[in-house]
């Protein structure tokens, strides 16, 4: 089975080596262009399915800190671990808003430019 991002990936292989068959000249132009879209999917779905194993991972340490505070067991590495955890997910999350604004943005240029 494979993954969205393998899927997008060769979606934009694809349209850049479809481009040069093309007589068209604007459907040859537009071809690269459909290939940094494709592209651009594959980064967001990679950082899609980091953030969801990232609050797995951020879910299963909290059972596991709150196990050790229930049963009295030290924990000092805990908060640390979570922090760190979080940290990444919001540099992850961070990371997807900005793609989706790359992407948004060069659409609209697109569109605006004759």
């Amino acid at each position: 089975m494979t993954s969205s991002a393998e899927r997008y990936r060769r979606y934009a292989r694809q349209c850049l080596e479809m481009a040069p068959n093309f007589q068209d000249k604007g459907a040859r132009a537009a071809l690269p262009g459909f290939a940094r879209g494709w592209s651009r999917l594959a980064h967001v779905a990679v950082v899609d399915r980091h953030i969801a194993e990232l609050r797995v991972e951020i879910a299963r340490q909290r059972a596991v800190v709150k196990h050790a505070v229930d049963t009295g067991q030290r924990s000092e590495m805990a908060e640390p671990l979570l922090d760190a955890l979080e940290a990444s997910l919001r540099i992850f999350e961070r990371h997807r808003i900005f793609l989706l604004v790359v992407a948004n943005h060069s659409a609209m240029r697109r569109r605006v430019t004759p």
